[in-house]
């Protein structure tokens, strides 16, 4: 006796396509060319980051010396948006996705400093640097990132 083998039925992934559909990633490469001799650290990517988002509010911020966290504008400016994403805070300890109330959540954004071991730069040198922005809202606001 033979049994007919059946084949397995492959996943439905449509949910899975659907959450897909509206999302976006544009990734950027800038060259910089240095106009005044610089040294960075070994690890790059902090000094990068933290240099980027002083920039960013300094180029987007219209209430100045103000505090994100209590700025009428919070929601609309592109600064806290980029660099102070967080979970709504609530009495409880976690979402009912499982998620950490009051904890940062990733930024829309990645940030690739050069991988380079060099660290002196001298008048004129180039840095090549990638920018990954995640999400529609984030792609958008490209004009002001490379304004930063």
């Amino acid at each position: 006796m033979y049994q007919a083998l059946k084949r397995p039925q492959a996943p439905d992934i449509s949910p899975v396509l659907g959450m897909l559909a509206d999302f976006r990633l544009a990734r950027y490469r800038f060259v910089l060319e240095t106009t005044s001799p610089i040294s960075l650290p070994p690890y790059k990517g902090s000094a990068f980051r933290g240099v980027f988002g002083h920039a960013l509010k300094r180029v987007v911020c219209v209430v100045r010396n103000e505090q994100c966290a209590t700025c009428l504008l919070r929601s609309q400016c592109l600064y806290p948006n980029l660099f102070e994403t967080r979970f709504l805070r609530s009495s409880r300890n976690s979402s009912s996705d499982g998620s950490r109330k009051g904890q940062d959540i990733p930024r829309p954004f990645i940030l690739v400093p050069p991988l380079t071991p060099q660290q002196a730069y001298e008048v004129g040198s180039t840095l090549e640097i990638e920018l990954t922005l995640i999400g529609r809202k984030t792609i958008e606001s490209l004009p002001y990132l490379v304004a930063t």
